[in-house]
């Protein structure tokens, strides 16, 4: 099982160099100022090298707001229900 997991954790590496690593105190301040200007999950993703999950969760856990636009109307990746 933990090798399957190392499988994985290599595979999303190769995506994002953050996968499975603890947010830094750098990558909490960004994501804060990113969702401030309202940009959206999917850019702040990119920025950050992060899934859209992964930014969805902590801000979640942060109580940030993330926009569902950016500042230039662009369609974010999540949606709202």
């Amino acid at each position: 099982m933990s090798s399957n997991r190392s499988f994985v954790t290599a595979n999303l590496r190769g995506l994002y160099p953050s996968a499975r690593k603890t947010w830094s105190a750098k990558d909490v301040r960004q994501l804060r100022e990113f969702a401030a200007q309202g940009i959206s999950v999917r850019s702040i993703a990119a920025r950050l090298r992060k899934t859209q999950s992964a930014i969805r969760n902590k801000a979640g856990m942060l109580g940030i707001s993330i926009s569902q636009r950016d500042a230039y109307g662009e369609r974010g990746a999540c949606s709202a229900r």
